[in-house]
């Protein structure tokens, strides 16, 4: 509808775990009527007899002992085979709050089912809770940075104000550029030290997904990035993406 295509992609896997993309029209029997009932299907098809003998199919073929399975997947609204984590939000960064998924879980379990066991969940949401609590500390020790930059910055402008009104005597003037200095100093060093902060909390994320590449044994990329500058709440998002069949990564590579 609108335009999208879908495109449908079909095989079938053998008990042995391979599998055939391209299958031959043929009809599956087993027994020893097999030949025999290859022949009566022939001879159905010149005598118009095509339904009768599709209704008896069911009676005369004895029921495999591996089924072939028919699984259709897709998600409304969203893309399957991508999960995003809200790892962090920076207006109520604590690590007492919790990371939570984007979307419904029920329903992304389901849909993703096909390439992600139970086991790969309680995988990635140990990670995810890893990054969260190292990401929250980070992100409050950096808080506090700010918060100390911040007064630095003030005395800073209160002591050039009021050695400004030259209302003081020299004693008192030289006292008051000392406190400019090591309050421009302290601003420097303190935003020197938000930096680091920030790009360990940045290096924390990649490690985390480099983790998760590995558990994941490289059936998906993984990143984690905070949202873009001009959104309305700043987060740091883990995005899972499920790789295509035969370009998986492989760690030790």
């Amino acid at each position: 509808h609108g335009g999208r295509e879908a495109f449908v992609r079909t095989a079938v896997r053998w008990p042995d775990g391979s599998e055939t993309h391209e299958l031959a029209p043929h009809v599956v029997a087993d027994g020893p009527g097999a030949t025999l009932l290859q022949l009566l299907l022939l001879l159905t098809v010149p005598l118009l007899l095509s339904l009768v003998a599709d209704a008896l199919l069911s009676v005369a073929l004895p029921r495999l002992v591996w089924p072939v399975r028919k699984v259709f997947y897709t998600l409304r609204g969203e893309q399957l085979g991508v999960l995003r984590f809200v790892v962090l939000d920076a207006a109520i960064a604590s690590s007492s709050t919790s990371p939570r998924l984007d979307g419904d879980e029920q329903r992304l379990r389901g849909a993703n089912s096909y390439w992600l066991s139970n086991a790969d969940w309680r995988t990635i949401w140990q990670e995810v809770r890893r990054l969260h609590v190292d990401a929250a500390r980070l992100r409050s020790i950096r808080a506090k940075v700010l918060l100390v930059l911040g007064a630095a910055v003030v005395s800073v402008m209160v002591a050039a104000a009021l050695g400004a009104l030259g209302m003081f005597h020299t004693g008192a003037r030289r006292i008051i550029g000392g406190i400019i200095g090591c309050g421009a100093a302290a601003a420097v060093l303190f935003l020197v030290i938000a930096g680091l902060v920030g790009w360990f909390t940045q290096r924390c994320g990649t490690a985390c997904a480099e983790r998760l590449v590995a558990r994941l044994e490289g059936r998906a990329e993984c990143s984690a990035a905070w949202s873009p500058e001009g959104d309305a709440a700043q987060q740091l998002m883990l995005t899972v993406r499920q790789l295509p069949q035969g370009k998986h990564t492989h760690p030790e590579e």
